[in-house]
């Protein structure tokens, strides 16, 4: 069942989280309630006019060794006094979910809010994203993590105190997913103080069997057109690109997409082996860091059953949540343009970097 406390529901009970977080509480706007207006909001409302709709520095960061794929990073420095107060805080750093990049508006409300607060926020644009489709060859996809790696590589180097301070490493949807697996990797970053994975599609297939209800058919539309898009890019920056003939294809889903462009591009079997290898759920009891895990009741995209499984099994550096409503990466709340996620953060990063397993 799980313990709720100010209407949020605690999937998992691990001591040491509860012991110094506070949970704030979670009440949707009267006009904005329901698994599909939360989700829609931000897109219908168009509620991302903010001052870091642009940013204060570009990084250009390698994702080999070869210089042959790139990817830029917008940074966007604390709002508060001198750039000496960033290093009082860690740095967070943003990976974006499917269809995203570092401009996509829950991005630019993150960064809003912990700017605001005194912090660096490094929004990252994955491969193949919008703003540099042209700097890679390829995309990323749910399990791609070897490019988490090279960011954040990518990112000790550009940065010169990036290591000593520490960073937030936060994903939203499928760079949530990515986020997960990657804590349970070998070579996880050390100077991650703690992880936030905003409404992450943990059992990938399940995720599919939901979207593929007549119900969703319009966010299913959506996000296939997010992805013609994304592989039309890919074949018009490279040349070779083995998959050029499947621009004009006339994919139906997101499972068709996966089936016939992302399994065989990364070496997949098919659509069905590329989910299982890359659900994030299998990661959660191997997690090496602190993980914040934020999903919604409401989400109409991610079926709840397969989070309330996988929390009896998720390591104590994980705390699993769930609100009653919020949608999928919406979480949107009464009284404030700050999303319930970024409200708990701008109070409690400090206090979760400094005292959850540290």
């Amino acid at each position: 069942m799980g313990v709720n406390i100010n209407g949020v529901k605690l999937l998992n009970q691990p001591e040491k989280w509860l012991q110094h977080i506070e949970i704030p509480e979670y009440n949707a706007p009267f006009l904005v309630r329901g698994g599909d207006w939360q989700t829609l909001y931000n897109r219908v409302f168009k509620t991302a006019n903010l001052a870091t709709n642009a940013y204060d520095q570009v990084l250009t960061i390698d994702l080999n060794n070869d210089g042959h794929d790139q990817t830029l990073a917008f940074v966007n420095h604390s709002q508060i006094g001198d750039l000496s107060r960033i290093t009082r805080h860690p740095y967070v750093v943003l990976f974006h979910g499917l269809g995203g990049g570092g401009d996509s508006i829950y991005m630019r409300q993150t960064a809003e809010a912990m700017t605001s607060a005194g912090y660096c926020v490094i929004r990252i644009n994955m491969r193949g994203a919008d703003e540099v489709a042209s700097m890679a060859r390829g995309f990323y996809h749910a399990g791609k993590t070897d490019d988490m790696r090279e960011i954040l590589k990518g990112l000790s180097l550009a940065i010169k105190d990036f290591d000593d301070c520490g960073f937030i490493l936060m994903g939203y949807s499928l760079g949530a997913n990515q986020v997960i697996k990657y804590l349970a990797e070998d070579d996880c970053h050390p100077a991650i103080k703690f992880a936030v994975a905003i409404s992450p599609p943990i059992d990938l297939a399940a995720t599919q069997d939901r979207l593929m209800a007549p119900r969703n058919n319009f966010y299913q539309r959506y996000l296939v057109k997010k992805l013609k898009n994304m592989l039309a890019k890919a074949a018009r920056s490279d040349a070779d690109f083995a998959f050029s003939h499947l621009v004009e294809f006339p994919f139906k889903s997101v499972l068709d997409f996966d089936e016939r462009v992302v399994a065989p591009m990364y070496g997949y079997e098919d659509a069905a082996d590329y989910y299982q290898q890359c659900s994030s759920a299998q990661f959660l009891p191997h997690a090496q860091k602190p993980l914040l895990l934020v999903h919604a009741a409401s989400d109409p995209w991610i079926p709840n059953e397969p989070l309330a499984k996988a929390a009896e099994k998720a390591s104590s550096n994980c705390f699993i949540v769930e609100t009653e409503d919020g949608g999928h990466v919406g979480f949107h709340i009464r009284g404030s343009m700050q999303t319930w996620y970024d409200a708990l953060l701008v109070t409690q990063a400090k206090i979760i970097a400094e005292n959850i397993f540290s």
